[in-house]
């Protein structure tokens, strides 16, 4: 149903429906953290595609509640694997 939902908000945010697509994309966003976590690859999806909606729509409330923060998590494992492929050679 998250995908579902996701993916409706994602066609509306193409045909620039800001306003129907927000609600759906939370909508989503709420069902995919309780159900898959917040970290789920899913999750994260729907999170950006979200954060990217209130971007275009230059909503200030970009990082309310936290929304880019799993996008930090990503980037530190990812800057700790590339540090600890780098001590392998």
């Amino acid at each position: 149903v998250a995908t579902s939902l996701n993916n409706l908000a994602g066609l509306y945010d193409s045909q620039g429906r800001f306003a129907e697509a927000e609600p759906l994309y939370l909508q989503a966003l709420e069902l995919s953290e309780r159900v898959l976590g917040v970290h789920h690859p899913n999750t994260i999806t729907i999170r950006k595609n979200l954060a990217l909606l209130r971007q275009e729509t230059h909503n200030s409330s970009l990082r309310k509640g936290g929304l880019l923060a799993p996008f930090n998590l990503v980037e530190r494992f990812t800057q700790f694997l590339k540090r600890a492929a780098k001590n392998l050679h």
